[in-house]
């Protein structure tokens, strides 16, 4: 029988072989992994951007793009092992990841107090860990949980540890710090703690491609050491060759210095996979072998292929089409000309009315007309700041501000947006995450459509063109759909309703070898991930000037979510109801009325539509919403309104379409259809109220089913609640594997038992 004292020593001489600095309780913690950040000598606090991080800093697995799979292997010598295993994932509420670190040594020969030989003996550490990381106003923050489990021969300790991580990039400077504190808070293993290591390391990008990182690094009660890595990580196949199988072949070359020992390493990624190898000099050397680490990460969604969007998206630097030879005019005279061109993004010219008034006027007293060429000429009084507006068909409206100096000014050229929803324009400068003034008006739009259609979700993803490192770009392109996205929170849309994305350069919409081309892959999309339901009311984002009853830029964009909506919702027939003020005739506003009701009508026919789910209906100056005696009460009540007149009647039974992650309760994208159709019936049916029934096949414990049902079923009931669904109607029941409609012995029958069912409680 080993002695305990025998057990302790063997403990210490293992934690000896494993370390690489000193000695404590589950020091083979601190030998690294990912042959990456090894071959920089383990700089990479800052900058390392794969699953990997969970060790190195839990805060940078914020910069994943969706999910990542890694594995690390070490020969080492002496028959020691050291293994790590990663998988994480990028969700809409951060970042998660889970880890598993192995280390031992085997065949250790044993003897007792006597110097007896009691037999071999293995040694063996593991580590898991969980990890979660998430953003705050450009802070990364990451914590993780660790489960520690210390092996000898049949003796075991355990213990607990949390790890933290910040990082931070300043964008001005291509540079980014970070801290993390690995063992903040941690048990005892065999009677000794493992004691706080700390990081504070920096990663900057002097040029395209290039990265160098410094870490100051630690432990409690220990001095400092320093570690220095660089990396030169470049494309080595054209990227714009989209049929050759190596297309985006990149490679790296590293070199690093770690406390005075030297290190190095190269890697290669190929479509999904990358490769890392790295050459440790041991500080030990006299004692271990030189260490070689080898690496890969796993990203399968990197050889999926994007649909590209339609062209044309963004231009960051407008084009000047024409010059305008100044007009002389006299010093005594006030005034000043303005001229230019207004123009669309592909710089075609665009003819419109543009109308000018001075900040503080509450009227335009400033209109010009652009001729066919797009060109304007407008005389406004020196010194003062003016506002411009333009409102033209198919475009997004455009306003902005110019101060008014000495000079004439002849190339202001003003760029329209055509209206889509899923695309827009945003400027930015250069290397700035910072929105310009110029495209508040937009987003104003954008917001108030949103508003309307509450319980819609959408993703507002960043681009950028090749120029400048892979990583770089990416954070670049977050930052500015981070600042739309904050621009859009802060008029009232809910935060949970809009995920930012950044994808750096990963697909352009057209050639980088051109400044043309990289305008255009310098852009912001925006798409719609989860259309809401159809509710009844004003349709406040969609309006018509005094007396017209043609559609604006404006209420199109309105319409055309409108348009989704309808087409989600295939079982809901609506009234598309207009009203005016009282102002004139009665019967002229009734017919006013009719044809602003079926203009609209008409839009949402020329969206494929069916026509027979409409019906148009003007009401004039009836029913009004507000006093006709102000401006303000006015303006409300010329309006739109929704009215729901049929939905598809509902009946108990199969509640069909219903898709659910394998094995878990969590709803696929898949199912929206049909409970969008499902709450509209509610909504028209508002006594109504419902049992969600949730079944499953006889596979596997029914207990468990039971509870598997029962939380399907609460899931279809928190989507419904979503959707404006009052929780006082809806009972949710998981009935496992019970009352079955098919064979439990084939595929396709345990297929139809996996259901949702609806049973009319009350009309």
């Amino acid at each position: 029988m080993k002695k305990t004292t025998i057990i302790i020593f063997v403990i210490l001489m293992v934690s000896w072989m494993l370390s690489a600095d000193n000695n404590h309780a589950a020091s083979y913690l601190k030998m690294g992994t990912d042959a990456k950040a090894m071959g920089m000598a383990g700089a990479v606090t800052a900058s390392l951007d794969n699953v990997n991080s969970a060790y190195w800093n839990p805060a940078n697995l914020n910069f994943l793009n969706t999910y990542e799979f890694a594995t690390t292997m070490n020969d080492l010598g002496l028959d020691r092992s050291l293994s790590y295993f990663a998988l994480g994932q990028k969700y809409d509420f951060g970042a998660i990841a889970l880890s598993w670190m192995s280390a031992g040594l085997n065949d250790l020969e044993g003897y007792d107090e006597f110097d007896n030989f009691t037999g071999d003996f293995n040694s063996g550490e593991n580590n898991l860990a969980l990890s979660y990381a998430n953003a705050y106003k450009g802070v990364n923050a990451g914590i993780t949980l660790k489960y520690y489990l210390s092996t000898i021969d049949e003796d075991t300790e355990s213990g607990f540890g949390i790890d933290l991580g910040f990082n931070y990039m300043i964008a001005k400077y291509n540079l980014k710090i970070a801290l993390m504190m690995r063992d903040l808070y941690s048990s005892e293993i065999a009677g000794e703690a493992v004691p706080m290591q700390y990081n504070i390391g920096s990663a900057w990008m002097p040029y395209e491609y290039l990265t160098v990182a410094a870490d100051l690094y630690g432990e409690t009660g220990e001095k400092l050491n320093l570690a220095l890595g660089t990396e030169y990580w470049n494309w080595i196949m054209p990227v714009y060759e989209e049929d050759s199988f190596l297309n985006n072949t990149k490679g790296g070359l590293r070199l690093g210095l770690r406390n005075g020992h030297f290190t190095a390493g190269f890697g290669l990624k190929i479509r999904w996979i990358e490769f890392n190898y790295a050459y440790i000099n041991e500080e030990y050397d006299e004692l271990f072998n030189d260490t070689h680490q080898f690496s890969f990460v796993f990203r399968p969604w990197d050889d999926e292929q994007r649909p590209a969007p339609e062209p044309v998206i963004i231009y960051e630097t407008i084009i000047d089409t024409a010059y305008i030879e100044p007009e002389v005019i006299p010093e005594e005279v006030t005034i000043v000309m303005i001229s230019g061109n207004l123009m669309d993004e592909m710089g075609k010219p665009v003819s419109a009315r543009l109308d000018w008034k001075m900040v503080g006027e509450e009227d335009y007293s400033e209109s010009v007309i652009t001729d066919a060429d797009g060109y304007f000429e407008v005389y406004l009084e020196k010194g003062e700041t003016y506002e411009y507006l333009v409102n033209a068909d198919d475009y997004f409206v455009e306003k902005g501000y110019l101060d008014v100096g000495e000079d004439d000014i002849t190339d202001f050229n003003i760029m329209l947006t055509k209206l889509d929803f899923a695309r827009f324009s945003i400027n930015f400068d250069y290397d700035s995450s910072v929105i310009k003034p110029e495209s508040y008006s937009t987003l104003d739009n954008v917001a108030a459509v949103l508003a309307e259609y509450g319980d819609t979700k959408i993703e507002i993803a960043g681009h950028s063109d090749i120029t400048g490192e892979e990583q770089y770009n990416r954070k670049l392109s977050l930052y500015r759909a981070e600042a739309v996205k904050n621009y859009i929170v802060n008029k009232g849309i809910p935060a949970e309703n809009i995920h930012a994305v950044g994808y750096g350069y990963d697909y352009p919409i057209a050639t980088n070898k051109t400044d043309e081309g990289r305008a255009k892959n310098r852009r912001i999309e925006l798409k719609i991930l989860e259309s809401g339901s159809i509710k009844e009311g004003v349709l406040g984002c969609v309006g018509f000037a005094s007396g017209k009853v043609d559609i604006n830029s404006y209420s199109k964009a309105c319409l055309d979510m409108l348009a989704e909506l309808l087409n989600n919702n295939p079982a809901v027939k609506i009234e598309i109801a207009a009203f005016t003020d009282n102002v004139g005739d009665e019967i002229n506003n009734i017919m006013l009325s009719q044809k602003r009701a079926q203009s609209v009508v008409d839009y949402l026919i020329n969206k494929d539509i069916d026509p027979t789910v409409l019906r148009a209906k003007g009401y004039g100056e009836a029913n009004p919403i507000a006093s006709n005696d102000t401006k303000e009460g006015r303006e409300k009540n010329r309006r739109i309104e929704i009215k729901i007149l049929e939905v598809e009647s509902m009946k108990t039974g199969i509640l069909e379409n219903i898709f659910f992650e394998s094995g878990i309760a969590v709803l696929s994208r898949e199912s929206y259809p049909s409970l969008n159709k499902l709450a509209a019936q509610m909504i028209a049916n508002p006594k109504m109220k419902l049992e969600i029934c949730g079944y499953t096949d006889n596979t596997g414990n029914e207990t468990d089913n039971i509870d598997l049902s029962q939380r399907r079923a609460e899931a279809v009931i928190t989507y419904l609640i979503s959707a404006g669904i009052s929780e006082d109607r809806l009972i949710a029941t998981g009935y496992g594997s019970a009352n079955p409609i098919a064979k439990n012995d084939t595929f396709e029958g345990r297929a139809k038992n996996r259901r949702i069912e609806i049973k009319i409680l009350q009309q």
